[in-house]
């Protein structure tokens, strides 16, 4: 796919997130086995269902049907960003409930990542707990220390 299609596709990938209330993760096209692909991911307040994916999937692929630079055959692939993927910090009161990593300064013993389920967050400081061999552990982390989120799975 040239760079002008790819570029009109994400136009219409965005305009539909917009039009649905979905966030927009990202777009790119690759060939694989011959046939070219299309794929496109996108969220809904992190926790994005099957059925939003399909919905989207039918209402992008109408709009990019329409698109006169698509020209070349292509198969659309609709998809939520995965379970493991970095996010904002400021999003932080979204996801309460959540397993989180997170890297940040001031942690105890030079240690520069936490992980856990948060526990709370009320806009100055995250609290994430976390079990290690039957243990509970805490971390208080000032949200001005944290420079990197992103959720994890919990082994």
């Amino acid at each position: 796919m040239d760079k002008r299609a790819l570029e009109a596709a994400e136009r219409a990938a965005r305009q539909v997130c917009e039009e649905m209330g979905y966030q927009f993760y990202s777009i790119r096209a690759y060939r694989e086995s011959g046939t070219e692909f299309l794929e496109v991911c996108i969220d809904h307040d992190y926790a994005i269902t099957l059925e939003q994916i399909e919905s989207y999937s039918q209402a992008l692929g109408e709009r990019l049907d329409s698109l006169s630079e698509l020209s070349e055959p292509y198969t659309l692939d609709v998809a939520s960003p995965g379970a493991e993927r970095d996010f904002p910090k400021e999003d932080l009161g979204k996801v309460v409930g959540r397993y989180i990593e997170v890297e940040a300064t001031g942690l105890a013993k030079g240690e520069k990542r936490a992980e856990g389920t948060i526990e709370s967050f009320d806009g100055t400081t995250l609290v994430l707990k976390r079990f290690i061999k039957g243990r509970k552990k805490v971390y208080e982390i000032p949200f001005e220390n944290i420079t990197s989120c992103r959720f994890a799975v919990r082994i």
